[in-house]
């Protein structure tokens, strides 16, 4: 059974993507869900360190992601679309 962790993604995530920072998470369920390849990803140590050192490499490449992952953020994870969706799913269960 997963940890409660495990499904919940963290709304810092949506807060540093809405301001077009570059991501690294560890792997989580729900945060790996929710990635249209914006996020980088790492686990232990030496792979936060690897992510860090390829993020300052491709900063450019970085910025422009964490771009796009801002119009993702402020097009899906709205609280208009958000409201839209909890109302289509309780209208197709009464």
């Amino acid at each position: 059974m997963l940890s409660k962790h495990h499904r919940a993604v963290p709304l810092k995530l949506f807060e540093y993507l809405s301001l077009k920072k570059p991501v690294i998470s560890t792997r989580l369920q729900e945060v790996q869900t929710i990635d249209e390849g914006y996020l980088r990803y790492a686990d232990r140590p030496a792979e936060l360190q690897a992510e860090i050192k390829k993020l300052v490499r491709e900063y450019d490449s970085a910025i422009e992601q964490a771009e796009q992952a801002q119009d993702m953020i402020r097009e899906t994870y709205n609280w208009d679309t958000i409201g839209e969706m909890y109302a289509d799913t309780f209208r197709k269960v009464v």
